[in-house]
């Protein structure tokens, strides 16, 4: 704990004292992450942990971190307290019929069952609700409830089991589990991307992307409740070229030669297990989509993940002017992918400039960053030499970083697309293509993380003591200003329909404040581009367009959706009519994909030659032209990069 402290008092960009602030946050921190839903501890519990609310910042000062067994001898005790109470509920004394409802809290404070019997009837509760959840997610229309249900309450009480008794099944293992928590929460406290990883966290952080065995190239992790999720998509493999499956989905099911691997009570080494198994080649998986309740089936066929193929999308948008388009993933570095995303983006510019283009349109959306060196490489494609960026440690210490190449590999007109998730090196980019006045940004507000980390050992007497992750260094734009927590504007504002529901660095606990530097940099910043014309059309267009409107409608309808607190009927009735209010609304969103007659989406002439030798990767090839034809962003900026090249051509 002192070598965790020690570390990043001497290495972060802004320290805190230990002190009781920080005593409060992380007690208050811990005990979340310990109980986040409230069904293991009860008041009592709480009442005999509280003590410790404003005393640990004195037992880390004093190296006296004993209290953690005490939260270990507590937090057992409800786990085993929970198992007895779930062991107790069958699905024969669940009563459906009975009249009962789930109400939303709107307390930010703990609130914790009184006593055991109390805490009783919020697992009673919890297993209904999911029961009924779980057989909406996992049966077709028409299926009778009161048949189905035995079934999938038997399924939903052996979930909680298999967590509750996956944390109780050593000791040992969880007491390392909650001094890892405890170290991670307190990292936390002093800014979202601080962190401590265990040695085998670390294994997996570091893990490279380069195999060359047969994969399907997605990663899960397992959470708390015991959800299988979708964690990673590794470039260039089947799932990242299919397109369906994203980070953060919840895998319901996965099959192959007859064979169903169910996600319940099930570790990630099982499922890994079963997918690397040689005689799955093909597999099915029921996929539940992050932020909705759709449900989708997906069949994924293992392959050679070749890693000479581009991870970079280009297109010919072809309409009253001939525009480039190219769309890239991900900041990966030659190790990762490739030749890298810039050696891969500046073939991909030599190629577009034979065509000839006119313009160019460089799509950062959910793009959420990566190597610093390589998007500092991108930028130099697009300016004549010169300064980057500003990197400042917690010495003041200013480095500039240049771009010493002369020349660009690409000078035309540029719009750089974003949206919320739109991170990191994604924001560094663009923040310093706007700078130089070389590009138009067009989107949403980006994520807003401007900050660098380093990995140290948490103890060099100890290799096993596992790491700590330290943000060391911030980020600030050529001008001294900065994106951190407000992240890059845009020039050209296009309303996107999940914006105030996506996840930003500004909704984080502990996020680093915004603020300015005094540049150092003799530059001289050219001047802004008069766009007031342009901007004018823009918002016209937007205005009078039938998208915007349901993006405007599909807003206002999730706002209501999440604000609406009133009690929910806890039957199959009530919580199907609660899934389907919400499915209707997440189905407009296909309304937004439509045929537009502005522009074709055309290959260039190095795609279509390798799609002549490998007529497997057509489908995916029609797929990718077909969302880019349907993106109203797109659309829009296409049409504004008309614009400013008839505006420079007067």
């Amino acid at each position: 704990m002192s070598s965790v402290n020690n570390i990043i008092q001497k290495n972060h960009y802004a320290p805190k004292a230990v002190n009781d602030s920080l005593s409060s946050y992380v007690f208050n921190s811990f005990i979340e992450n310990l109980d986040e839903d409230e069904m293991y501890f009860i008041a009592s519990d709480f009442d005999q942990l509280k003590k410790y609310k404003y005393r640990l910042d004195d037992a880390i000062l004093e190296e006296k971190c004993d209290f953690i067994t005490h939260f270990f001898t507590i937090y057992k005790n409800s786990l085993l307290r929970t198992k007895a109470i779930l062991t107790n509920i069958t699905s024969d004394s669940l009563n459906f019929e009975k009249k009962d409802s789930l109400y939303y809290s709107t307390s930010s404070d703990f609130d914790f069952a009184e006593n055991e019997k109390q805490l009783a009837k919020y697992w009673n509760r919890k297993i209904k609700k999911e029961t009924i959840y779980r057989f909406l997610d996992m049966t077709d229309t028409g299926v009778s409830f009161n048949d189905k249900m035995p079934y999938f309450a038997n399924q939903v009480i052996a979930n909680e089991l298999c967590i509750i008794n996956d944390k109780i099944q050593k000791d040992s293992e969880l007491l390392a589990t909650l001094e890892d928590l405890f170290l991670n929460t307190f990292c936390l406290y002093f800014d979202p991307h601080t962190n401590y990883f265990n040695p085998s966290d670390k294994s997996y952080f570091d893990e490279s992307l380069h195999d060359d065995y047969k994969s399907i190239g997605v990663y899960f992790s397992k959470t708390d409740e015991g959800l299988i999720l979708v964690d990673e998509i590794q470039l260039g493999s089947t799932a990242w070229k299919d397109g369906i499956i994203d980070v953060g989905d919840q895998v319901l099911k996965v099959s192959s030669n007859g064979t169903n691997l169910n996600m319940s009570c099930i570790s990630t080494e099982t499922l890994y297990k079963f997918i690397y198994d040689p005689s799955n080649t093909n597999l099915e998986f029921r996929i539940k989509k992050k932020n909705s309740n759709t449900i989708n089936t997906v069949s994924l066929e293992k392959e050679n993940i070749r890693i000479q193929d581009n991870a970079v999308d280009s297109f010919i948008l072809e309409g009253k002017r001939k525009i480039g388009y190219i769309k890239l993933p991900g900041f990966y570095t030659s190790d990762d992918f490739g030749m890298g995303c810039a050696n891969d983006i500046a073939k991909e510019l030599l190629r577009l400039n034979k065509v000839p283009i006119e313009g160019l349109i460089l799509d950062l959306r959910d793009n959420g960053g990566g190597s610093l060196q390589e998007a500092t490489d991108l930028v130099g494609l697009f300016i004549d030499r010169g300064p980057v960026a500003i990197l400042n440690t917690n010495e003041n210490d200013k480095k500039i970083v240049k771009d010493y190449n002369r020349g660009a590999v690409f000078n035309k007109p540029l719009i750089v697309l974003v949206n919320e998730s739109s991170a990191s090196a994604s924001e560094y980019v663009t923040a310093s293509l706007q700078d130089h006045k070389r590009a138009l940004v067009v989107g949403s507000n980006t994520f807003g993380k401007a900050s660098g980390q380093n990995i140290f050992i948490a103890n060099n007497n100890n290799p096993k003591s596992g790491y700590v992750k330290v943000t060391i260094e911030r980020l600030y734009r050529i001008t001294g200003s900065s994106w951190q927590k407000d992240g890059v504007t845009p020039d050209f504002k296009i309303p996107n329909p999940l914006e105030r529901f996506g996840f930003k660095e500004r909704y984080y606990d502990n996020v680093l404040k915004n603020d300015s530097i005094t540049r150092n940099i003799y530059f001289k910043i050219p001047p802004k581009k008069e766009i007031s014309g342009i901007l004018e059309k823009s918002n016209n267009r937007l205005d009078s367009s039938e998208d915007i409107k349901l993006v405007k409608e599909i807003n206002e309808d999730l706002i209501h959706y999440f604000d609406n607190r009133t009690p929910l009927a806890l039957n199959i009735k009530g919580i199907e009519s609660r899934k389907k209010d919400f499915d209707i609304i997440w189905k407009k969103l296909d309304k937004l994909k439509h045929d537009q007659t502005i522009y074709a989406v055309n290959n260039t002439d190095t795609t279509n030659e390798i799609l002549a030798k490998n007529k497997d990767v057509e489908a995916i090839n029609k797929k990718k032209k077909d969302n880019v034809l349907k993106d109203y962003e797109i659309l829009e900026s296409y049409q504004i990069i008309n614009d400013l090249i008839t505006n420079e051509n007067k």
